[in-house]
């Protein structure tokens, strides 16, 4: 055989055993493999084994940098106290996401791992989220979504400073602690906004029904109150005589019967201009049904 062909047959052979040995791979070095972040919790890929997953809440026990993917570059901070969200780790440094939504890596060793309560529970607002500025101010995820003052959500989460609640409406939240009230058992409700009102027992709703509340000049006064009269007989203060009155304010506001409204108005938008003097007009079976289940101490909600 010819050398020329020798020369052709051992570059052929070995040109085969690159590709199946994966020698003519192009290796990007320098490809970045920082973890994706696209929301609060989703899985995050693996970076090269180098990282594996997490999904878990931190308390940040120094304040510390964050710094980027190599290590050198100051991107954020994380505050003594604060909580962040650990995405994933490689045991000496975690990749996390802090209150701000900056994203950056953390020295594993300022983190202590946090872990929540289920819940389950209503409770109010009682104080405004958006202007608070106390020592929880920073301490949880800001959402976008406002709620107001004296409005009802439902605790699904609990966390040492904050919790992760539900609106009326459907929107998710965090909020800290401190700006929520966790409502008994048993209390009564009333939403102004919706002329409804509510009465639960032993964590249990019991009645719903519709109402009529004060007029858009003599409103019913919207906060966190208790029963604190029973009467049965009672003469209103304008001479109007009721069977059933359940107070929350002193003796002058109440929920009672109402023979003079018709039954179609209660839950209607007739209360901006023909409600009540501030009271809570409920139809007869409902206060009733109100009377027969609370006592003076019981716990009342009224919000928009």
């Amino acid at each position: 055989m010819k050398k020329n062909n020798i020369k052709v047959m051992i570059l052929t052979t070995v040109a085969m055993l690159g590709l199946l040995t994966g020698c003519g791979k192009n290796n990007n070095k320098n490809e970045d493999t920082t973890p994706q972040v696209v929301s609060w919790y989703d899985t995050l890929p693996s970076n090269e084994n180098e990282h594996y997953n997490c999904n878990y809440d931190a308390k940040i026990l120094e304040t510390v940098p964050m710094l980027n993917k190599e290590i050198n570059e100051v991107v954020g901070w994380v505050w003594q106290n604060d909580y962040c969200h650990v995405l994933s780790s490689n045991g000496n440094y975690d990749y996390v996401m802090n209150v701000e939504g900056i994203y950056g890596y953390v020295e594993h060793k300022y983190l202590s791992q946090m872990t929540s309560v289920q819940c389950n529970q209503f409770a109010f607002l009682n104080m405004d989220t958006e202007t608070y500025t106390g020592p929880a101010s920073r301490l949880y995820p800001k959402t976008g979504n406002t709620i107001e003052v004296n409005q009802k959500v439902l605790i699904i989460e609990e966390y040492d400073y904050f919790s992760y609640c539900k609106d009326e409406f459907g929107n998710y939240s965090y909020i800290p602690n401190v700006c929520l009230v966790k409502l008994p058992d048993t209390y009564l409700e009333t939403d102004i906004s919706d002329q409804t009102s509510y009465l639960y027992v032993d964590g249990e709703l019991l009645l719903e029904f519709k109402v009529t509340t004060g007029t858009d000049e003599t409103p019913t006064p919207e906060g966190y109150y208790q029963v604190t009269v029973k009467q049965k007989n009672k003469e209103l203060k304008d001479g109007a005589k009721v069977d059933y009155w359940v107070a929350f304010v002193g003796d002058l506001f109440g929920y009672h019967d109402a023979s003079w409204r018709s039954y179609y108005d209660f839950g209607t938008n007739i209360y901006h201009t023909s409600g009540s003097h501030g009271c809570i007009n409920s139809p007869y079976d409902a206060i009733q049904t109100v009377y027969d289940n609370v006592e003076v101490g019981t716990k009342v909600l009224i919000h928009k």
